[in-house]
Order: structure tokens, then C-alpha cells, then sequence
């Protein structure tokens, strides 16, 4: 299978951002046209009436991960491996 990756690189933006995520959502709108379910950690940018319109309008169900969860949804945490262990 052949697979595309981009790299965007936007120097008004200085860091994750409602206007990054935004950006995001602007760039892979076209593949979130099945309906798909994000979850996100607590960050302001997913924090964000304008990102929670944005999704909305896109279809897409999207949800937060309670506060120190994100520790077991990310594979690289430190923590998440040593409770897999």
C-alpha cells in the first residue's frame, strides 16, 4: 500500500493553538468524511468553540480524555509502558 504524509510548516503559528488545530481540521477535513470519533486530551486548543463548530460542521463526534488519561492513550508516555509492564 502507498501511503502520503504532508508537512506544513505555518510560522504564524508558535505552538498548539485553536488557529493550529484549526489548521489541521482545514487540511484533513477531506478524510474525516466517514463520520470518525476523536478524542482528545485537555489542551485549549481542542478546548475551543470555533474547533467544536468546526468538527460539528465536519460530522465528526469528538470527546476529551479525563484529566492524567492521556498517560494511557499515548504508547510513548513513560507512564503507559510502565503500567503495561
Amino acid at each position: 500500500a502507498q501511503h502520503t504524509a504532508h508537512v506544513v510548516v505555518d510560522t504564524t503559528v508558535k505552538g498548539p493553538s485553536a488557529a493550529s488545530t484549526l489548521k489541521w481540521l482545514e487540511l484533513v477535513g477531506e478524510y474525516l468524511q466517514d463520520h470518525p470519533i476523536l478524542i482528545f486530551d485537555n489542551g485549549p486548543e481542542f478546548n475551543n468553540k470555533l474547533v467544536h463548530q468546526q468538527l460539528t460542521q465536519l460530522g465528526v463526534a469528538f470527546n476529551h480524555l479525563p484529566t492524567a488519561a492521556g498517560a494511557y492513550a499515548n504508547p510513548c508516555d513513560n507512564s503507559f509502558n510502565s503500567v503495561l509492564k
